[in-house]
């Protein structure tokens, strides 16, 4: 047994509003790797399945009250869901640098071809011309129609040509390949692994292109495509080489600050979902502002409503759990016959302490005192400054034992309702002094005027 003590509330409708949030934003990073799936096309089904049905095992948690589980495995499933995330980046980023490569070795097969077939004396075809200038910036349609054309080219090169178009050996040896019908190689295998030499600048380029598709900003793909088309005709070695770099800075620059505001941005997804769970009014407030934001453009103030967002997100946490562990122990202690009103809550949060008492008990209460997210909560008793019996230490003393009794039964209700109560600081009984308090302002009867003040600050 103990006399005054601190102790810390533990709620099962905190627990449950804290996990609540965190499946909410485990949706939300669910739905961002969904969203990646198809920003790139990715056919990755088993992805979407294996991250439903995680999702339903851990939100059963919830149904069972196994919140101890769930708070350790939710924050894990979400890590799950950015390191997927990731993945499938590298996974669309791979795909896309690939294709690239495919286009601008189709557009150097293009340009050999038409330099060899002027070598030759023969004719220049305008529709290789026409294939080396658009491969980088043509539709899938189109690309295909290029390819078929870059094709028809070889066969009739070596087919048409004398013993100086022999000289141009992968074109020669490709085409002589497809004119006897030989199998082992087609067209598009010959292209990806033809000794076309690609210049390490072109290769960062495919890859640094790559890494801004696939993070979805078709304007700036856009933009940087052209560019590259414009660097691919120009004839002077030097300056494409001059041109290139600086294609590669820009579009290097702009997938670091698309990486970052999209790194913010799911921060934001899972906040904005994370706030929906709770009701208070600034929560609402931050979640339609983010909901806002998310549905536009605009990266400048990301940064700022991350913060602000988090900030309303911690203060609505905060406020439903002192809500929550205040209602349950003026519960506890109403159940345990203590005379507990409409008011008394909201009292105890402005003075930060409340002292209540057995009806007709006139001499000794218990005052509760806490801050104002009542993170921990300091129990003790009282006796009045002006009993109406006279106060003794062994009288003191044995109500002091008798309120560590049902402090025992108090803790016992809220953890039959799935919280806890847990003694960080305990003083034993008899060893400090019960402490005296005015009760004449304190109203003893429930029958009492429900406008007058419940209780005042100690």
């Amino acid at each position: 047994m103990s006399g005054p003590k601190v102790v810390r509330v533990i709620t099962r409708e905190e627990l449950e509003a804290i996990c609540e949030s965190l499946l909410a934003r485990l949706d939300a990073a669910i739905g961002q790797v969904s969203a990646a799936l198809r920003r790139n096309g990715l056919d990755e089904i088993q992805v979407e399945k294996a991250l439903a049905e995680r999702r339903d095992k851990l939100a059963r948690l919830l149904d069972q009250g196994n919140f101890t589980q769930l708070l350790r495995q939710v924050p894990d499933a979400i890590e799950f869901c950015r390191l997927e995330a990731v993945r499938l980046e590298a996974k669309a980023v791979a795909a896309r640098e690939a294709a690239r490569s495919h286009r601008r070795r189709l557009a150097d097969t293009a340009r050999s071809l038409v330099a060899a077939g002027e070598a030759t004396g023969g004719a220049s075809s305008e529709a290789l011309r026409k294939v080396a200038a658009g491969c980088l910036t043509a539709g899938e349609a189109e690309l295909a129609r290029y390819e078929g054309i870059v094709e028809q080219a070889l066969r009739s090169f070596v087919s048409g040509a004398g013993p100086r178009a022999a000289e141009s050996d992968e074109a020669a040896k490709l085409a002589k390949r497809l004119g006897t019908g030989e199998r082992g190689i087609s067209f598009h295998e010959w292209l990806a692994n033809s000794g076309t030499q690609t210049d390490e600048r072109d290769a960062r380029l495919d890859k640094v292109l790559a890494e801004v598709e696939a993070l979805g900003d078709e304007t700036i793909v856009a933009e940087f495509n052209q560019r590259a088309a414009r660097i691919a005709e120009e004839p002077l070695l030097g300056h494409r080489r001059m041109l290139t770099d600086s294609l590669i800075l820009d579009a290097s620059n702009a997938s670091k600050r698309l990486r970052a505001v999209e790194t913010v941005r799911s921060q934001l997804r899972e906040t904005h979902a994370a706030l929906l769970t709770y009701k208070s009014d600034e929560a609402k407030r931050q979640a339609a502002i983010l909901a806002q934001a998310l549905s536009s453009h605009d990266t400048i103030l990301d940064e700022q409503l991350l913060a602000g967002a988090r900030s309303a997100l911690d203060q609505a946490q905060a406020e439903l759990a002192a809500a929550a562990r205040r209602k349950a122990i003026l519960n506890g202690l109403s159940a345990l016959g203590y005379e507990v009103r409409e008011g008394m809550a909201t009292a105890w949060t402005q003075n930060g302490r409340l002292v209540v008492r057995k009806p007709n008990a006139t001499d000794y209460g218990v005052e509760l005192a806490a801050p104002g997210d009542a993170s921990r909560l300091q129990v003790r008793l009282v006796g009045s400054d002006k009993p109406t019996e006279a106060r003794s230490k062994a009288r003191d003393r044995d109500h002091e034992t008798a309120w560590c009794s049902e402090f025992t039964k108090l803790r016992e209700l809220v953890g039959a309702e799935g919280g806890d109560v847990v003694i960080e600081r305990a003083i034993g009984v008899g060893l400090e002094p019960v402490r005296s308090v005015p009760f004449s302002d304190l109203a003893p009867s429930a029958s009492d005027d429900a406008h007058k003040p419940l209780e005042r600050r100690l």
